[in-house]
């Protein structure tokens, strides 16, 4: 695939015959997400109040029903969990930044962290986790409940990361000058020479 977000489309090239096979128009769109066993390619865009969805199975790609973004929103920085079944992204109400999750929207704060890597599933796919700004501050929320406001969470790709079993949260938070590892919650202190 390549994939020409200015101008909206998507082309199917044949890697072996180096030929375009397919284009499709699914207007302008800047965040996108492959399913794992690359079946969906959801596109999302802040110049959007759809997410279009593509079914990438056929030899050109069909175009799906999009997802409405609640309350009229765009989407933005796309998440999509490992099981390729749960959908999370940014939206905005109002002036509030929300985290919309399998289509409902969660708890508003003052803002999102868009920083790539701020949204993350665990890998059994039933945890979320992403970075929100409090004020100046950023927080960790996990699972729909906020940790402590830090004065910045390490950005990274990701910056959040689970354990393979999905039980424990980790990231890195900076604590006034010291980083600090942050696992489930609890603070640990990182030496820095």
């Amino acid at each position: 695939y390549v994939l020409d977000g200015l101008s909206g489309y998507v082309s199917v090239i044949d890697t072996f015959s180096r030929t375009v096979t397919g284009t499709i128009s699914v207007g302008a769109f800047d965040e996108v997400q492959i399913s794992s066993d690359g079946s969906r390619m959801y596109l999302g865009s802040i110049t959007s109040t759809k997410v279009q969805v593509l079914d990438t199975t056929a030899t050109v790609p069909s175009v799906l029903a999009p997802i409405s973004v609640p309350g009229n929103n765009y989407a933005a920085e796309m998440a999509l969990s490992p099981d390729g079944r749960r959908l999370a992204y940014e939206a905005v109400r109002g002036r509030r930044g929300v985290v919309v999750v399998d289509g409902k929207p969660g708890a508003a704060h003052d803002g999102i962290d868009d920083r790539a890597g701020t949204l993350v599933f665990s890998p059994d796919s039933k945890r979320l986790a992403y970075v929100a700004e409090k004020g100046e501050q950023k927080l960790v929320v996990a699972d729909g409940k906020p940790q402590a406001a830090w004065a910045d969470v390490f950005p990274g790709s990701p910056s959040i990361v689970f354990s393979p079993d999905s039980r424990q949260v980790a990231y890195v938070a900076l604590d006034e000058r010291r980083y600090r590892v942050v696992l489930d919650g609890e603070r640990w202190r990182v030496d820095q020479q």
